[in-house]
């Protein structure tokens, strides 16, 4: 996945270069969390920036979901508590499985 501005003043604000490549989730998610300790208010500020990475951040989720042995995908720090089930990460976006933007049809 590629992230490209066009926002010189972004740019140097964040000491990014135009164009960022993602490899993996743990990429963006460490990506989105340095420029949220830059500018504690990015969310709002760069709302078209923040909107795009998490639109990587949920394809990267989709794919851990098919996928979920595969490194690529796993989101930054996770983990899951082997006694009570519970997963947990330091995915800037949060789990879309907990936050009610991904829902799953529960098959009985």
């Amino acid at each position: 996945m590629i992230f490209e501005t066009q926002n010189k003043e972004f740019d140097k604000k964040f000491g990014i270069k135009k164009i960022t490549k993602f490899q993996s989730h743990k990429e963006v998610d460490l990506f989105v969390k340095k420029l949220i300790s830059i500018d504690f208010e990015f969310e709002s500020r760069y709302k078209s920036e923040y909107e795009l990475l998490k639109g990587f951040d949920r394809a990267f989720w989709l794919r851990h979901y098919a996928k979920h042995e595969n490194e690529i995908y796993l989101p930054l720090n996770y983990h899951i508590d082997e006694e009570s089930g519970k997963i947990d990460s330091d995915c800037p976006f949060l789990d879309p499985s907990k936050t009610g933007s991904i829902l799953f049809d529960k098959k009985q």
